[in-house]
């Protein structure tokens, strides 16, 4: 009988410690969509720099790796007449999951249709592309070579309740 008490004062402890940090968190963040978030009315700008908005490309690329693009810009800029390609981000969810584009330079729009930050993430090439709530973000990447790649979300647990797809680069046509 001791034991059960222990074990449900433990769950109780655990339980109350969870739910207090969930509290600060939303009181840090909040989820809202105005320019601020929560109590302390940190900037959109300042949150989004602080989980690193876009790495660059991986080897072959250009750009550096999640959140170092090397000239301290956070997106590469859109390409003139480039291709183009939206992925919509939803909780949990990519649409599409499976993305095709050509070698060569492609404009990717990343729309966040979800209550939570998500991010459009191929580890394999070194991208990473990061929309808050209610967020579009377009950026400009140049694949070097063919290939099969997987696509994440990179925010942890978000891959694991579904956010998972494929990239596919195709040789130029």
């Amino acid at each position: 009988m001791i034991s059960i008490q222990k074990s449900l004062l433990g769950f109780g402890i655990g339980a109350v410690a969870i739910a207090i940090f969930g509290f600060v968190v939303l009181g840090v963040f909040g989820m809202d969509s105005s320019q601020s978030f929560g109590m302390f009315g940190f900037s959109r700008d300042s949150v989004t720099n602080s989980i690193g908005r876009m790495g660059g490309m991986g080897p072959g690329m250009m750009g550096g790796f999640w959140g170092d693009s090397g000239d301290g810009e956070l997106t590469q800029p859109a390409y003139p007449d480039a291709a183009a390609v939206n992925v919509k981000l939803d909780d949990f969810r990519f649409e599409p999951s499976n993305i095709t584009v050509q070698e060569g330079k492609v404009n990717i729009t990343v729309v966040n249709e979800g209550a939570a930050v998500h991010d459009l993430s191929v580890p394999d090439l070194g991208i990473r592309i990061v929309a808050l709530p209610g967020e579009t973000v377009t950026t400009g990447l140049n694949f070097a070579a063919p290939g099969t790649y997987d696509t994440l979300c990179s925010i942890p647990g978000h891959a694991s309740l579904g956010m998972t797809g494929t990239l596919i680069v195709l040789p130029p046509a």
